[in-house]
């Protein structure tokens, strides 16, 4: 049907804007040492950690599944689709623009502004157009891949000695906001929880769902902060700069 064609394209839109990406970044790095690297590759921890991010994903569509189904008919496996088209085209890209203008900081700040910025427009503004959802899921997945910079930038700020230990941290930041922001959304939802059930399970209102998404505009605030008040590396190790 219709649908099902729709989600192939998508799919497929994907994998070539993916592909696409990964072709640019390859022409820069040396395929011989990237084997080498693929050879010293445990695959069964890259299997295990590549669950609990599937999972997240799933889970933030949905987030806005949840939060669009009053007014905007989005289905879950379509947010998937557009933000990880989103995702697959705006974390290569910022990458390559931050080593292209020598900035870090500049990049990460835009990141973080669309990602504000098309949170709240999702969650608070009512009676988008279908069309208009699906622009800004895509946008918010584009945004959100800025956030590959984090690595660069906790790497450059830190001593060679200490950059296995840097990156960890990072993505302990990267994949904790998850775990932290599940059940505290949870909590809140709970809290302002109207009393509706249906079958015994809680009915959860969309008012509900924009109390308790507060959460991420004030995460959304933090890292936007953060972004303007850490160091400039100039795409280069502190040890190294001038």
């Amino acid at each position: 049907g219709l649908v099902t064609r729709r989600s192939g394209l998508r799919a497929l839109l994907g994998l070539l804007v993916s592909v696409l990406f990964l072709v640019l970044l390859l022409r820069q790095v040396d395929l011989g040492e990237v084997w080498d690297a693929l050879r010293g590759v445990e695959w069964q921890w890259v299997l295990a950690a590549s669950v609990p991010f599937a999972l997240g994903l799933w889970l933030r569509a949905l987030r806005w599944r949840l939060v669009l189904r009053a007014s905007v008919p989005v289905t879950q496996g379509e947010a998937t689709s557009l933000m990880l088209i989103g995702l697959g085209i705006g974390a290569p890209l910022a990458g390559w623009i931050s080593d292209r203008i020598g900035r870090r900081r500049r990049p990460a700040i835009i990141g973080a502004v669309i990602t504000l910025a098309t949170f709240a427009v999702l969650i608070y503004v009512p009676g988008l157009p279908v069309w208009a959802a699906r622009v800004l899921l895509l946008f918010n997945g584009i945004a959100v891949g800025a956030s590959t910079i984090c690595f660069a930038i906790g790497r450059e700020n830190n001593r060679v000695d200490a950059a296995g230990a840097t990156l960890g941290f990072v993505n302990m930041g990267m994949i904790g906001g998850g775990a932290l922001f599940q059940p505290l959304i949870g909590w809140i939802l709970d809290l302002v929880w109207d009393g509706r059930m249906v079958a015994g399970a809680r009915i959860y209102s969309v008012e509900a769902y924009q109390t308790a998404f507060l959460s991420l505009i004030a995460c959304g605030v933090i890292a936007l902060v953060s972004a303007y008040l850490v160091r400039e590396t100039y795409c280069r190790p502190v040890d190294y700069a001038d």
